[in-house]
């Protein structure tokens, strides 16, 4: 194997299931603390350079949109899906109450517009110094956490049982957004999409795989197969414990999954060992 391989082609390689001159480089996210330590301009552009970075993406999907604060002491903001997220010590702020209150609330709810340029410029940017030399990806949700967001989770876990035409029209709002911007982002050039939705928990799925089957796993190969058929690449990250989902997950057509969480029960070789090759195609 060649040992001149540039991080886009050794990322390549390994999503293609072929053998690269090593293992790319790749993180989810980089808490801004680490970056600014590690680079002095504070960017992750130069951090991803700084450290060999072979695979890099766009920042957490909440960032793609705007926020309006609504309580500063509080940290809280309303995003423009309606949502009140709160900020803490963590990278990624974490949803507090969603709009959908009520079933009806739902007739009246527009989503936001994939099309808002202001989704795109940090890919842009991405693209514009690291396009050939570095995997570009995009970091997208897919089919479960905006229901979630927008309803509650224990809202929503009721709703499965008593409601679920409220859960399939969530499922298919969160769909259609996000293979949208998928779609575009490959068009602009991006060489992968992340779909960051967690399905687990450290003990189990947080829904039972018969669910998953009836109301996310249509939805979710969907936006699998949408990437694939518009020429990118798809690794999906789940944290927890999602061993009795792994056969429609793999399934649906994904190239690499992350992060295999091992506290919470996943083994690498137990799922290298269901991972057959033909799962990598798209089935009816």
């Amino acid at each position: 194997m060649d040992s001149a391989l540039s991080s886009a082609e050794r990322a390549k390689l390994a999503l293609e299931r072929q053998e690269p001159d090593r293992v790319p480089i790749f993180e989810l996210l980089v808490d801004r603390h680490v970056v600014e330590r590690v680079v002095p301009s504070g960017q992750y552009a130069d951090f991803a350079d700084a450290v060999g970075l072979d695979l890099i993406l766009t920042g957490t999907p909440s960032k793609l949109y705007r926020e309006t604060p609504i309580d500063l002491a509080k940290k809280l903001y309303l995003n423009e899906w309606g949502v009140v997220r709160q900020y803490g010590t963590q990278i990624v702020s974490m949803p507090k109450e969603g709009p959908i209150k009520k079933p009806e609330d739902l007739d009246r709810y527009e989503p936001p517009s994939p099309d808002d340029p202001m989704r795109y410029e940090e890919l842009e940017r991405l693209l514009s110094r690291f396009k050939g030399k570095k995997f570009v990806g995009m970091h997208l949700h897919d089919v479960f956490n905006y229901p979630y967001y927008l309803r509650g989770m224990q809202e929503l876990f009721v709703d499965i049982y008593e409601r679920a035409e409220i859960v399939h029209r969530l499922a298919r709002i969160s769909v259609d957004h996000d293979l949208a911007i998928a779609r575009r982002a490959i068009a602009m050039g991006a060489d992968f999409i992340l779909l960051g939705d967690d399905f687990g928990s450290s003990y189990g799925p947080l829904v039972s795989p018969a669910h998953f089957r009836e109301f996310f796993l249509d939805g979710f190969r969907e936006i699998v197969h949408g990437i694939r058929d518009a020429g990118g690449y798809v690794i999906k990250h789940c944290c927890g414990n999602i061993n009795s989902l792994l056969p429609m997950i793999l399934d649906a057509g994904i190239d690499a999954l992350h992060p295999l969480d091992a506290a919470a029960g996943m083994d690498i070789l137990a799922v290298k060992a269901i991972w057959r090759p033909d799962m990598r195609h798209w089935r009816d």
